[in-house]
Order: C-alpha cells, then sequence, then structure tokens
C-alpha cells in the first residue's frame, strides 16, 4: 500500500520529522485506547488508505507504529489484501534497512492493524529540499543511497520488487540509519496468482481519486501503481508482464537524480503533462539537468543508465546499482587518498625547498666570512669550514643546516678557549712589566731630591 500525504508524509512512514504526534488530528481511535497490549498514545500520519499512531508496548518497554486501515476500504477485499501484502513482503524481508512488522491483527470493527517498527528521523526528500546547494553534503547522499540500492538488491534476491521507489518513501535515522519505507505497492515475481495487478477499489475513480495532491508524487490505487514522476514507462503504461526488478533500477535512478540535480526525471506543470512524460518515456529534460548538474561523471553515467525508457538498457537488477555504486564510492576513496598523499608530497617539497633555500643562504653567508677573513688573515680554521661549503663535490659539503651549524658552534668554542689561553697569556706576560714599573716608581720616591 501506497499512500503519501501531501507529497511528504505517508501513512507506512511512521515519521519524517522527529515523530512528534501532531496535536491537531485525532488521538487514539475513537473509543479505542488500547489494542491488545499496546496503549494508542496518538495519531502521526494520515494517508488515503489508512492512519498511523505512536503506540507504546509495555511488555517490553518500547514506542511503536500502529498501522491502521482506513474506515471507507474496510469492506473492499483487495485494499484489504494490498494491505496485509505489505506485512507478508516485509516478514520476508529480514533486512537493517527494511522496517520489520512485530505484529498483524484486526480490531473490533473488523479493520486490520500491522505493529511495526517506529523510525525516528526525516525523509530523504526533506533532508534534501534542506539543502542550500545541488553538491551539499553529496558524499554523505552517495552513502545513504548505497544503502538503499544494498537494501532492494536483497529485496530484488528474495523475489520481491518495491515499485515505489522515491525519496518520500527512504528515511535517514538520527543516527545514520536508512529504512526503505512503504512497502504496500511491492510484487513478488513468484508464484503470482494471474491477473493479481490489475487492482481497482470499487468507487475510486482512477482519473480522479488521487492519493495525493502532488503532481511530482502520485501514488494512485488502480490499474497503474506506483508514483509517475519516479515511474518507469512500462509501468506508466500498465505493462505489468514487463515490470520486473528493472522498473525498480529506473526507481533508484530516479532518486539518484532527485540527489544530483534536486528534481524528479518527469517535470511539468501539470498532471496530466508528468504522466503523459512517464507514459512516452520522455527524459530528455532529466539528461540535460544531469549533465549541468556538476556532479561526478560517472554518478551522473549511472543514473543515465538506470532511467534508460528501454528496460533492456539499464542495470539487470539493484545489485548491480549497489556494485556500480561501491565501486564509485572506493574510486572517489582512492581518489581522496591520493590527493592527500600527492598535497602531503607537495608540502614536504616545498619545506625541502625551502630548508635547501636557508642552507644555501647559510653556507653563502660563511663564504663571504670566509672571503672577508682570507683576505685579513683567518683563522685556518674558518677557512676549511668555508671550504668544506664550497666544495665542488656535494659528497663532502654540509648535508644538512643543522650539520653546518654544529660545525660552526664547534668553531665559536674552539675560538672562545682560544681567546681565553689569549688572554690570560697576556696578563702573564703584562705582569713583569707591571712589577718593574712599581719598583721604578718605588725607587724614584726614595731618591732625595739633589740640591739646586
Amino acid at each position: 500500500m501506497s499512500t503519501p500525504m501531501n507529497g511528504n508524509d505517508s501513512s507506512s512512514k511512521v515519521a519524517s520529522t522527529r515523530l512528534a504526534v501532531n496535536p491537531l488530528l485525532s488521538p487514539p481511535i475513537r473509543g479505542l485506547d488500547q489494542i491488545g497490549r499496546l496503549v494508542l498514545l496518538g495519531e502521526i500520519a494520515r494517508g488515503g488508505m489508512g492512519i498511523v499512531y505512536r503506540a507504546h508496548d509495555p511488555t517490553i518497554g518500547r514506542e511503536v507504529a500502529v498501522k491502521v486501515l482506513g474506515d471507507r476500504l474496510t469492506r473492499r477485499p483487495d485494499a484489504v489484501r494490498r494491505f496485509l501484502d505489505e506485512a507478508r513482503v516485509t516478514g520476508q524481508l529480514q533486512h537493517p534497512s527494511v522496517p520489520p512488522v512485530f505484529e498483524v491483527g484486526e480490531l473490533p470493527d473488523g479493520r486490520p492493524y500491522l505493529a511495526m517498527k517506529l523510525v525516528n528521523g526525516q525523509t530523504l526528500a526533506d533532508l534534501l529540499a534542506a539543502r542550500k546547494k545541488l553538491d551539499e553534503d553529496r558524499g554523505r547522499f552517495v552513502t545513504v543511497f548505497e544503502q538503499v540500492c544494498q537494501a532492494v538488491a536483497y529485496a530484488h534476491s528474495r523475489g520481491v520488487i518495491h515499485r515505489d521507489l522515491k525519496p518520500q518513501n527512504i528515511m535517514v535515522g538520527l543516527f545514520g540509519e536508512v529504512q526503505v519505507m512503504d512497502w504496500g505497492l511491492a510484487k513478488t515475481l513468484v508464484d503470482q496468482p494471474a491477473g493479481s495487478e490489475t487492482v481497482y477499489l470499487p468507487g475510486l475513480d482512477p482519473n480522479v481519486d488521487m492519493l495525493t495532491a502532488s503532481a511530482e508524487d502520485l501514488t494512485r490505487t488502480g490499474t497503474v501503481l506506483g508514483t509517475p514522476a519516479f515511474m518507469p514507462p512500462e509501468q506508466a503504461r500498465g505493462e505489468v508482464a514487463k515490470i520486473d526488478r528493472r522498473a525498480d533500477v529506473f526507481g533508484l535512478g530516479a532518486v539518484l537524480c532527485v540527489m544530483l540535480t534536486g528534481q524528479p526525471p518527469y517535470l511539468a506543470k501539470s498532471l496530466q503533462a508528468v504522466r503523459a512524460m512517464s507514459v512516452a518515456g520522455d527524459l530528455t529534460g532529466a539528461f540535460v539537468r544531469l549533465d549541468g548538474c556538476g556532479a561526478e561523471f560517472d554518478l551522473v553515467s549511472l543514473c543515465k543508465r538506470c532511467l534508460c525508457a528501454d528496460p533492456d538498457d539499464r542495470h539487470a537488477d539493484a545489485g548491480e546499482v549497489a556494485a556500480a555504486v561501491v565501486g564509485f564510492r572506493i574510486a572517489s576513496e582512492e581518489l581522496g587518498r591520493r590527493r592527500e598523499a600527492s598535497r602531503r608530497s607537495r608540502k614536504a617539497l616545498d619545506t625541502e625547498r625551502r630548508m635547501r633555500r636557508e642552507l644555501e643562504t647559510d653556507i653563502m653567508f660563511v663564504i663571504r666570512l670566509f672571503q672577508q677573513f682570507e683576505t685579513c688573515g683567518a683563522d685556518p680554521a674558518l677557512a676549511a669550514l668555508g671550504m668544506r661549503c664550497f666544495s665542488a663535490d656535494p659528497a663532502t659539503r654540509f648535508q644538512t643546516l643543522a650539520e653546518l651549524n654544529a660545525a660552526l658552534e664547534g668553531y665559536r668554542e674552539k675560538l672562545k678557549s682560544v681567546k681565553k689561553v689569549s688572554r690570560a697569556r697576556k696578563v702573564k706576560d703584562a705582569e713583569p712589566e707591571v712589577t718593574g714599573s712599581i719598583k721604578a716608581k718605588r725607587t724614584r720616591s726614595k731618591t732625595p731630591p739633589s740640591p739646586k
């Protein structure tokens, strides 16, 4: 069953914005506060074919979503069957990205209900609409898309196709978990009774009674099932025999198209025009938008292949799409590592060049000192340092600035000790002269002055 509300909410997507209970909607079911052990807390969402309530399971202390078939559809066998089909289908799909059904039952008034996992988070549609730029968080959304592909690939391996893939049917949890919702239009590809896909509910005009008012989000109950803005041509034309795993491949491409361009594959001003484009498989506008979106070439090429009007030109199933996305992610990560390594290499090279320039500057300074000292009779030890810096053989030069500094420091220490010894010698040599001078002064002072 697929029953979105105003394009974003659905009776099977039990939370689109942190599951706040809507106070304007009816609290529990009329005259019913509890279903079995489940205590009803309030209504979360309402669609054309059902209502979702928030409930508490006191047995294990958790909150769940209770989905109840709408009043007007209770006596319609096809509606009841499709409602219960969601529980049967999801019961076959034990996958982390497929919300499990905990319980199936019947209310006192005869309406069926499902107790399902309560999902906290936002729809992918809401997250994409909140972007300021198309390339914002693209890596994150590609990761989400990969998880969606893996979930649908698992369903395909079990012989189940979704048939209504779109951003509104994908939930992204508060901690990054991804859930593919709304399996009410799912089809089992094996052991299907003949004619089981021609579903029409008496009293609903398939040309008038749409389960949404949005031209871009049209899920309807009738001979054509799905959402035309995201629907492959064979599904839009009602060619049931041609609908297989490749229909979901188109749906995955449509989801990727919204991620890359911000728009679904079919975009028109009226509902009728959208339907006509989906029936004709007119994807010219979508491909133009993809070419101008600025995304990576491999990602755009994958999206285009998924959106091919001819099923034979698409990937065979979601497993192939998932493998392509994994390959793209690995290639992107490898490219990122190479760019980082290149950046670090350039940084290291720049550092080495800077150090060499500093060394050359210091060497030239020493050479100039050496030249100055040589012309004025400089110390041979300093001259030797200069000669080593100026050597034509690179092996005999100083290899690093630290090595040169160490040699200069050694020279300075040696120079200090030499100067110290020199000063001591000068003092010692000066002592006899000073002593003689003092004795002479004393002798002169003792000699009496000569008489005039």
